[in-house]
């Protein structure tokens, strides 16, 4: 913990293994739920990994986590891609 207090961040990374199993196990949702709390405090933006499914987002949202990652949001691919699919979008706007 004396290194998260000195740390200066805009954003904190929730690793999935906390994530994944945040529905079924309390202990899980609590280490979370303190997670975000002690990020609120620092101003930080909190991410959260390994967003599987709807019960899983809807936990995360529960908990007011900014940022999402995971399969149901989007599987992985190459940055130029992810591009490719957002230019269309900026030029019908």
């Amino acid at each position: 913990m004396h290194g998260f207090k000195n740390v200066n961040a805009d954003l904190l990374k929730i690793d999935g293994s906390f994530i994944r199993n945040i529905v079924s196990n309390s202990l899980d949702y609590q280490i979370v739920a303190s997670i975000c709390h002690l990020a609120r405090m620092k101003k930080m933006r909190v991410v959260a990994e390994y967003v599987e499914n709807e019960e899983i987002r809807e936990a995360v949202l529960s908990l007011g986590i900014d940022y999402m990652q995971g399969y149901l949001i989007g599987k992985p691919q190459p940055l130029i891609d992810t591009l490719n699919e957002i230019e269309p979008i900026r030029e019908s706007a």
